[in-house]
């Protein structure tokens, strides 16, 4: 996104925490501590420390989410004070409370304040389990109210979210604006060859999740719909991807010996285009709590953008999406028996069949989801938001 918005800006600054996603260990060449300054092509990336989330559990991802908020709210201010900034953007992903260190740098600069929900908060806290109490999860509303309150701009990225955040805020100025497709995906640049992998996936029907291995992605799901057709030989499940299930899949793997399902860990986006020319189709999943049904996942708009027909478990917006533009199959969320028939209904399909549904969610992306598309709306969404400015 910030790539997407220096084509139309001068000045794009980025303010983040030390890269630790999904692994939870610092990558190679930061540490956890000071601060650093990168220089992109397009744009400037400033980060502040942060203490890792580790493998996983409640406490280690409460520090990971305050060690950045702290760092922000006391270091963003001296670390960007040179800089004219006219609008602070929170792409607001979990958590959104980040976005509270976005709201004394609006006094600061006397500037507009726009975020972009892009999980809803508390209840992502809810869906992945970290906390159920429910009043505990009352008290975690207020940080989003707080950042409601103090943004002059609200976008969501479906319509399901409107109501729950309505629901924290009396602000008027809330709109929908869906994500983009995955810019590698989409201009289907070409990318680096995986000979291993293409190998594993030569001579099979290859059905293929890519993302967060994670709890919202119901990924028992899978594994119980790869138990069902295990003796379709000619059919395989790949996993790319990496995240808190990860050991969990590798141990029900190997216990249930589903030599159909394949993890291969994560790679770089600039992998992705060439990891799904190879395959059948594209699998999206989701767990079946009502929050998790508001959101349409990323990685839909993305599978549209490659043209290769989508297999969904997943209920709700989501569903609505791949149903409505004819990309691919539906079962409900948290469904294995009904995932297990939408592979082997895709797998008895004849080519032009399935190639159909993947043209026609590559054609719904090209007119819903185009990366330099989003860019231009968000852009008037800034000029609007600074009263027609540019």
């Amino acid at each position: 996104m910030a790539e997407e918005l220096s084509a139309n800006v001068d000045n794009v600054f980025v303010l983040t925490g030390k890269p630790n996603y999904p692994n939870g260990d610092i990558y190679l060449g930061y540490s956890a501590f000071g601060l650093q300054i990168e220089r992109q092509k397009s744009f400037t990336i400033f980060r502040v420390p942060l203490i890792p989330r580790g493998k996983g559990g409640a406490i280690k991802m409460l520090l990971n989410y305050l060690s950045f908020i702290i760092s922000a709210l006391f270091l963003a201010p001296i670390l960007l004070r040179k800089l004219n900034i006219d609008v602070i953007f929170v792409y607001g992903t979990s958590p959104l409370i980040q976005g509270i260190s976005a709201i004394p740098l609006r006094y600061q600069f006397k500037a507009k304040l726009i975020t972009w929900v892009q999980d809803l908060w508390p209840e992502d806290l809810a869906s992945t389990g970290y906390i159920t109490n429910k009043f505990l999860l009352k008290i975690n509303e207020w940080p989003a109210r707080l950042l409601y309150f103090f943004s002059d701009r609200i976008l969501v990225q479906s319509n399901a979210f409107l109501g729950p955040v309505r629901r924290l805020t009396s602000n008027p100025e809330i709109y929908v604006l869906p994500n983009p497709a995955e810019r590698h995906v989409f201009f289907q640049n070409r990318s680096i060859e995986i000979p291993k992998l293409m190998d594993q996936m030569l001579g099979k029907f290859n059905v293929v999740f890519a993302g967060n291995i994670g709890n919202n992605q119901s990924i028992q799901t899978i594994i119980e719909a790869a138990e069902i057709i295990k003796y379709h030989k000619e059919i395989q499940i790949i996993m790319v991807g990496s995240g808190s299930y990860s050991e969990r899949l590798k141990q029900e793997i190997s216990e249930r010996n589903l030599n159909n399902l394949v993890a291969v860990g994560r790679y770089d986006s600039e992998y992705m285009p060439s990891i799904f020319e190879c395959s059948d189709a594209l699998l999206v999943t989701l767990g079946a709590k009502e929050n998790l049904g508001w959101t349409v996942p990323c990685k839909v708009q993305t599978y549209m953008a490659a043209g290769r027909p989508i297999i969904g478990s997943i209920s709700g917006e989501g569903k609505l999406v791949i149903e409505a533009s004819g990309a691919g199959l539906t079962a409900d969320a948290e469904d294995p028996v009904g995932l297990a028939n939408c592979i082997i209904q895709l797998f008895g399909m004849d080519s032009q069949s399935r190639a159909v549904m993947g043209n026609a969610g590559r054609q719904f992306a090209e007119k819903n989801y185009h990366p330099q598309k989003i860019s231009q709306i968000l852009m008037d969404h800034f000029k609007s938001a600074l009263g027609g400015k540019g």
